[in-house]
């Protein structure tokens, strides 16, 4: 009985562990995508997501208030970052991966593949791109999200594994190939919010990927880490 309650126990942390970083994904989504507004400069600056980002070492809300000024800054700052006009970081994987350095190029094609081979569907009339780095860890929350679901129900132990592997897939082949050199070239340009955020972004997708791979190692599953690309999620 008491290994029954351990192994209950160790499937709802696992489940709280999704969850928690399914937000962590959100959270450096709503970072990249766009600049902040009112509402999410307010939810950026309460005291808990300021507890939470102190934890983990970054100071980068130090210095912002929920005020115009802090959001006209921000604006600027991203702007000038990932917008231009000028040198900007365009934040893109085409951009960083593709010989041509192009927007809608063969990584942009292939990110949208796996996204739909996944059972997510992009809005007929979105015109954003699949390969931007607020997509691809959008994306990602979703997985964990959809993960955060699946731990202590054994009978959906098949659809865990392919979530688990679908998310090391997307990790390894996508965003770890070109995201830690987008946010370490943020952090050279930018020693503020954005600077910093970015290398939070960049510590944590690197951490993650051995946090997906020892789950699955955990649960047994010998040459679990390559994908067999995860049919079964909802959108």
């Amino acid at each position: 009985m008491e290994r029954c309650t351990d192994i209950v126990d160790q499937k709802t942390a696992m489940a709280e562990l999704a969850h928690s970083r399914s937000g962590c994904y959100s959270f450096f989504a709503a970072v990249f995508a766009r600049p902040p507004d009112s509402g999410f400069l307010s939810r950026l600056l309460s005291p808990e997501t300021v507890a939470q980002l102190g934890s983990l070492g970054c100071r980068s809300t130090d210095d912002l208030s929920p005020d115009e000024e802090s959001i006209e800054a921000l604006a600027v700052e991203y702007t000038l970052l990932f917008v231009g006009p000028g040198p900007h970081l365009t934040p893109c994987e085409s951009v960083w991966r593709d010989n041509e350095g192009l927007l809608w190029g063969e990584c942009t094609s292939r990110v949208k593949l796996f996204i739909e081979s996944s059972g997510l569907r992009f809005q007929p009339d979105w015109r954003g791109l699949p390969d931007h780095v607020s997509v691809e860890l959008e994306f990602m929350a979703r997985l964990c999200s959809h993960e955060a679901g699946l731990w202590g129900r054994p009978e959906r132990v098949r659809d865990l594994r392919q979530c688990l592997e679908t998310e090391e897939s997307f990790l390894s082949d996508h965003l770890l190939a070109w995201v830690p050199s987008f946010c370490g070239r943020v952090a050279e340009r930018n020693s503020g919010y954005y600077g910093q955020t970015a290398q939070l972004a960049k510590d944590f997708l690197e951490s993650d990927i051995e946090h997906v791979r020892q789950s699955g190692i955990q649960q047994g599953w010998p040459g679990w880490q390559r994908p067999a690309w995860a049919s079964s999620l909802r959108s």
